[in-house]
C-alpha cells in the first residue's frame, strides 16, 4: 500500500474442490457438510438411476455426477472436480462471509468476483428446454 499497489484477490464462489475437506466429509455423509453442496435423488427407471435434471455444465458435459453407492447426484456447473456449494444453507453464506472478513483484516483491497451467476440454482430443478437446432 505504501507504493501505491492493491491487492485484489480472485474468488469464485460458487464451488469448491473435490479435494477440499468439506466435500470430503460430505462424501462420507456428514449431514452438516452434505448440506453444503447440492444434492439431490436421482431418477429411477427400472432398475437404473439418472440424473436428477437434463442440466449440462458449462463444458459441456452432464452437470451431476452420482457416487458409487449411492442414489444421490451432486451438482457441478462445471467440472466435476468443483461441486457446486448450497447457497440456500446459511452456514455456507456466513463461511464465505468469514472467508472474505478474513482476507479484508489481511489488508486484501477487494475481489474479482467470478462465476456469480452460477451461485443460485433453479429452486425447483427443472429440466431444461431442449432445443432443436433444425428449426
Amino acid at each position: 500500500k505504501e507504493i501505491g499497489v492493491k491487492v485484489i484477490l480472485d474468488f469464485v464462489p460458487n464451488h469448491s474442490s473435490d479435494e477440499h475437506e468439506w466435500f470430503e466429509k460430505a462424501k462420507q455423509g456428514d449431514p452438516k457438510y452434505r448440506n453444503y453442496y447440492v444434492w439431490r435423488e436421482g431418477r429411477q427407471i427400472g432398475m437404473e438411476f439418472m440424473p436428477p435434471t437434463n442440466w449440462v455444465a458449462v463444458f459441456h458435459t452432464p452437470a451431476w455426477t452420482k457416487l458409487d453407492g449411492e442414489t444421490h447426484y451432486y451438482l457441478h456447473q462445471f467440472d466435476k472436480k468443483q461441486p457446486d456449494l448450497n447457497y440456500r444453507n446459511p452456514e455456507v453464506k456466513k463461511e464465505m462471509d468469514d472467508m472474505i472478513k478474513f482476507w479484508l483484516d489481511k489488508g486484501v483491497d477487494g475481489f474479482r468476483i467470478d462465476a456469480i451467476n452460477h451461485v443460485y440454482e433453479d429452486p425447483d430443478f427443472q429440466d431444461e428446454a431442449i432445443i432443436d437446432e433444425n428449426l
